[in-house]
């Protein structure tokens, strides 16, 4: 007769070692997006009307931002940008993007 000799080794418990998040199960998270008066968020909400007046609002912005910097490009030249910002107490050094950026 031969008989087989079984181990029973216990096997070692897991750990929360090496892992990167904690898994509680509470489903209740902090929300990332800030939000903005009346309780809607800044990153989207329930009213989509609110979401897309800011995107459009901030559309307009961006467009009117590049329209001064496509001006300035255009009709304004390096050393005038730099005496510029000079006259207003700003740092004239850099490259022209660079001083574009600041005016």
């Amino acid at each position: 007769m031969n008989a087989v000799k079984e181990d029973k080794v216990a096997a070692p418990e897991q750990t929360s070692k090496g892992t990167k998040r904690k898994k509680d199960g509470n489903a209740e998270q902090k929300a990332k997006i800030p939000k903005l008066e009346g309780g809607a968020s800044a990153g989207g909400g329930s009213s989509n009307d609110g979401v897309v007046d800011l995107e459009s609002k901030l559309k307009e912005q961006t467009n009117s931002l590049w329209e001064i910097k496509d001006g300035l490009k255009k009709h304004v030249s390096t050393s005038e940008l730099r005496e510029m910002l000079e006259a207003n107490g700003q740092d004239s050094a850099g490259s022209e993007n660079d001083l574009r950026e600041r005016w």
